[in-house]
């Protein structure tokens, strides 16, 4: 930041400058120039690349309008999906049983505490209010 703001202000330079020979002056000065080429040509390749990047996508849109696709069938194929087909669904793993209660007849009931409530839960919830008394623990 220091060089920065010696060689952006006139009078700093200058009194820099003064300390430095005619020669390395003159070698500060190829070596900017040289530099400043250098980032000219840069700005000039990323112009280009934008250009050329409008280009492709303004004749990729032409395309698309020549070919009758309706914006729903272009959306699918971008998406990776074909047409119609629903997204995906997430498959989730199996769920640990949270609750556990055994019937009358000595038969064992889970329930992960996910999805519609089997009737025997539903049964007690009436009957109990929760529950809690039938979490595995």
């Amino acid at each position: 930041m220091e060089f920065q703001q010696a060689a952006t202000r006139l009078n700093s330079l200058r009194r820099e400058l003064k300390e430095m020979s005619l020669a390395d002056i003159d070698k500060l000065s190829d070596n900017i120039a040289k530099i400043r080429a250098e980032l000219e040509e840069e700005k000039m390749i990323e112009a280009a690349k934008e250009e050329e990047r409008k280009a492709v996508i303004a004749a990729a849109l032409e395309q698309l309008k020549a070919s009758g696709l309706s914006k729903e069938e272009i959306e699918s194929v971008i998406s990776g999906r074909s047409t119609g087909e629903a997204k995906p669904k997430q498959v989730r793993g199996p769920v640990a049983p949270k609750y556990k209660v055994i019937d009358n007849e000595g038969n064992e009931h889970t329930w992960t505490g996910r999805g519609k409530t089997p009737l025997i839960f539903q049964q007690i919830k009436e009957s109990e209010g929760d529950l809690e008394a039938y979490l595995i623990k």
